[in-house]
C-alpha cells in the first residue's frame, strides 16, 4: 500500500467520523486497502462499510447502529427507516438486543433471513419525517411499531423516553 493510499485513507476515516458515519469507500482500490487493514486498525461492521477500530470500540451499541445507519442513508437515499432503528436515530431508549439488524420500510415483502443485517417491513412509510437528511418513520408510527414488536420491559423504555424527548402525550 502506497503512502498516499494511506494518507488517504486516514483523511476518508476522519471525514467519516466528523459525520457520525461509517465509511464509504470511494474506490475498489480503497474498498480493498481497506478490506487489508479489517482486523487490524480497521472493522468493517457490515458489508461495504468501515470504521477505525480504536474509535468504534468506544462507541456503545445505539451509536454504531446511527452510525451504520447513516452511511446506508447515503448509499440509499430512497429508504425510509422504521422500527427500532427509527427510535435510535430519534434518540428514543432501544434495548441494545433490538439494534443487531437495520430496519427499513419495504414496498415488497418482509425479510427477516437469519444472519441478515438489515430486515425490511412491509410498511407503507406515510409521512416520512427526516432527520438529518434520513427518512424515517413518524414518531407515532415508530413507537407504536416498537411497542408491538416488544414486550412491556423492552416497550417501556422507548414509549417512556418517547414521551419525554419527543414531547409526546402519555395519551
Amino acid at each position: 500500500m502506497t503512502h498516499y493510499n494511506d494518507q488517504l485513507i486516514d483523511q476518508l476515516l476522519t471525514q467519516a467520523e466528523q459525520e457520525g458515519r461509517c465509511l464509504i469507500p470511494p474506490s475498489t482500490a480503497i474498498r480493498k486497502a481497506l478490506l487489508r487493514r479489517t482486523g487490524g486498525t480497521v472493522v468493517s461492521p457490515m458489508s461495504g462499510l468501515f470504521a477505525r477500530k480504536m474509535r468504534w470500540d468506544e462507541l456503545n451499541r445505539a451509536q454504531r447502529h446511527c452510525e451504520i445507519i447513516r452511511a446506508l442513508a447515503i448509499i440509499h437515499p430512497d429508504w425510509t427507516f422504521c422500527s427500532f432503528s427509527a427510535a435510535c436515530l430519534l434518540g428514543l431508549e432501544v434495548s441494545w438486543r433490538h439494534l443487531n439488524v437495520v430496519h427499513v420500510c419495504s414496498s415488497t415483502k418482509p425479510s427477516a433471513r437469519p444472519g441478515v443485517r438489515i430486515q425490511r417491513h412491509q410498511i407503507e412509510p406515510a409521512g416520512a419525517i427526516h432527520r438529518a437528511g434520513i427518512s424515517v418513520t413518524p414518531p407515532i408510527q415508530t413507537v407504536t411499531d416498537c411497542l408491538l414488536q416488544t414486550g412491556f420491559a423492552d416497550g417501556m423504555p422507548i414509549a417512556d423516553s418517547a414521551i419525554s424527548k419527543l414531547g409526546l402525550t402519555q395519551e
